[in-house]
Order: structure tokens, then C-alpha cells, then sequence
């Protein structure tokens, strides 16, 4: 999810810090001798197999009503749409990416594309039996809100399937095409990784929330979901180097984590 165009109107049109351009010089150099791998398009495994692996909850959906919040272009709701679910609703905020979602959707009757915020999502869904929310959270500035929205959206019994990168993990703050160091993005204050993320965008600003991201780490993940009226009822760490072990370590935890995968469900009271 992109807040890029709609901060236009923030542009101060001043240049780059020379922190800033220190760093895009420096990630330039190391991308052209090969350090980053080059940006290609994912395919539909890469792109959700992680997620799909966190609980096979996920795809047994036939029958249920399905909301995937932050949908993007619609290619995890077109997939449930055609396991057999009553209903997928795919949400996204950005009206461009729902217009393609809306594509990606036509030919399936029992999915829509939604260009909805907050209570709005509720109002005209109802109630659901799942509901997604993959690579978001992190890109909300009141996640709390976003997961309480979530705990009154879902019917009882119904499950939440969560899964984000936190902002320890190598490359948290999306700054992997730009400046591919692990963890570099940890020494930079946030004013200097806003100008680097604002400047593929062609603008500047110093306001990383502009950008679109958000510090969300682990721990303060488990307090909003506990604060949010809802329990973890399976969880996932990936470690970075594909070794469980790592992520048990309370000192290494943050650091070591890849993706944050969750299945969350309601507890008794309302929040």
C-alpha cells in the first residue's frame, strides 16, 4: 500500500540531505556491482506462499465470507474466490490499485473490489468469517484502530490471518531497492529514510508516515492485538536465515525476523 500520491502536496521541493544522498549513492554503487538482486516481477508463490503457509485455515474458506484488507490488485482474492468461498471482498484504500482489483475480479461472482475506510468496510460488508490482512499493518498509522475494526468486523468464531515485516527485520523499512544494506535503515534517523523513500517517488519530505510506513515491532504487535480484543491463536516467526532457533531468543527476536505471521481470534468481550 502506496501513500506516496497522495502526500504530493506535502513536496517542500527542498533537495536531499547529504545524508540522503550519501546513501542512494551508496545503495546505487552496491546494486551495480551485483549486491542486490535484481527487481523482478513475483510470481503468485512467491508473492503469498509464505502467507498461505501460515494456516490452511486460509484456503479452506468454501462457504465463508472472506475480507482482505489492503487487497492490492486482487490476486489473493481472485485465488479464494475460486476455492469456493460464498463471498471474498477485496478492500484497498488506494483507488487505483481497486480499480485493478475490480479487473482482477470481473470474472468472479462471488468477489468485488471495495475502495473503503475503516467503519465504511463494516457498513457495507456486515460480518465475516476470515478476514486477511497481509503486509498492512505496518503501513497504518493507528494499527490499533485497524485491529479493533477487525475484531468487530469478524463473526464468533471467525479468524484473522495476519502476517507483516517488522521494523527490525534486515531490510524494514523498504529500502532494499534503493540501498541494499541489512539493517542500515536502523541507523538513519527517520527523517533521512523519508527523503530516501520519497525520493523514488520523485519528491521529498522528511515525514516518514508520509511515505506510508510506520515502526511496527513485534512486541508492541502482541500488546495491540491483546488491547485490540483479540488472542493469538497460532503464530510464525520467519527468521532471516530460515533457522527457527534464532527468533526464540528474546535479544535476537526483533532482529532475526523476516515476517510476522498470526492467527488471530476474538475473545469473549467486545472492544
Amino acid at each position: 500500500m502506496r501513500a506516496w500520491k497522495s502526500a504530493d502536496a506535502l513536496d517542500d521541493q527542498a533537495p536531499l540531505s547529504a545524508v540522503a544522498r550519501a546513501s542512494l549513492a551508496c545503495g546505487r554503487w552496491l546494486k551495480a556491482r551485483g549486491v542486490a538482486p535484481p527487481v523482478k516481477e513475483e510470481r503468485f508463490e512467491e508473492k503469498f506462499g509464505d502467507f498461505l503457509r501460515l494456516s490452511p485455515e486460509i484456503q479452506r474458506c468454501q462457504g465463508l465470507t472472506v475480507v482482505d484488507i489492503g487487497g492490492g490488485r486482487g490476486e489473493l482474492a481472485a485465488h479464494l474466490a475460486g476455492r469456493g468461498a460464498k463471498f471474498v471482498w477485496c478492500v484497498e484504500r488506494d483507488p487505483e490499485m481497486a480499480e485493478r482489483a475490480g479487473e482482477a475480479l470481473a470474472d468472479y461472482a462471488n468477489a468485488r473490489a471495495l475502495h473503503a475506510l475503516g467503519e465504511e468496510v463494516r457498513a457495507m460488508i456486515g460480518a465475516a468469517d476470515r478476514v486477511l490482512l497481509l503486509e498492512v499493518l505496518q503501513h497504518v498509522d493507528k494499527p490499533l484502530d485497524l485491529l479493533i475494526e477487525v475484531h468487530n468486523l469478524l463473526r464468533p468464531g471467525g479468524l484473522a490471518f495476519v502476517m507483516f515485516t517488522p521494523w527490525g527485520a534486515p531490510y524494514g523499512a523498504y529500502t532494499r531497492e534503493l540501498l541494499p544494506v541489512p539493517w542500515l535503515h536502523l541507523l538513519h534517523p527517520r527523517s533521512v529514510l523519508a527523503e530516501i523513500r520519497s525520493s523514488q517517488g520523485g519528491w521529498h519530505t522528511k515525514d516518514l508516515g508520509v511515505t506510508g510506513l510506520y515502526k511496527l515491532r513485534i512486541r508492541k504487535f502482541l500488546k495491540l492485538v491483546e488491547q485490540a480484543g483479540l488472542e493469538v491463536a497460532h503464530s510464525q516467526l520467519l527468521s532471516v536465515c530460515r533457522q527457527k532457533w534464532v527468533t526464540k531468543w528474546p535479544g535476537l527476536r526483533e532482529l532475526s525476523t523476516a515476517k510476522v505471521g498470526a492467527v488471530l481470534a476474538r475473545t469473549s468481550f467486545s472492544a
